[in-house]
């Protein structure tokens, strides 16, 4: 079961949200080099050198881990149409 972040302290969130931005982008290799059908929470671990069990610390479910990568992927969506808005104008 994934850590609720407002039971963190600010360096503890911190540490988690840098951990969890290397997880989301090791996910994204994955998916971009072997497919989504390849992103297990066990293949992530493995590639990370870390236990599976850890892997339920971040996310809860293979299903959370893709809804973050898709958030991921949106947010950098917007910011490239963000910035070719302000180079057009």
């Amino acid at each position: 079961m994934s850590v609720s972040e407002d039971q963190l302290s600010p360096g503890r969130l911190k540490a988690r949200r840098r951990k969890t931005e290397l997880m989301l982008a090791q996910a994204m290799r994955i998916v971009v080099a072997d497919g989504v059908g390849a992103l297990t929470l066990a293949r992530l671990a493995k590639d990370l050198d870390r236990t599976m069990s850890s892997m339920y610390r971040y996310f809860d479910s293979r299903e959370e881990l893709l809804a973050q990568l898709q958030v991921r992927a949106a947010m950098k969506v917007n910011e490239a149409i963000s910035t070719a808005l302000k180079l057009a104008n």
